[in-house]
């Protein structure tokens, strides 16, 4: 990954920022949202418990092809 250096007010918070930056890379379908949860510094369940704060959807990105590949994978698993 590249590094970045910005410089942002004293009371900012940097969890913030850097959520606010992971959660449009991930909208715009430049990082995975293991990757968006990496760059933010913080938990995949952080992440995904709290990206909607910031505009970003679990399921934006989710397809109909994505679906019926996780019912088949569901079934496979059960049978």
């Amino acid at each position: 990954m590249k590094i970045l250096t910005i410089e942002v007010p004293d009371e900012t918070d940097e969890v913030e920022v850097r959520m606010v930056v992971a959660c449009k890379l991930y909208q715009n379908g430049g990082l995975s949202i293991g990757k968006a949860a990496q760059l933010a510094r913080v938990s995949y369940r952080y992440f995904v418990e709290n990206m909607g704060k910031y505009g970003a959807s679990l399921w934006q990105n989710y397809t109909g092809e994505d679906l019926l590949n996780d019912i088949k994978n569901a079934q496979a698993r059960h049978c």
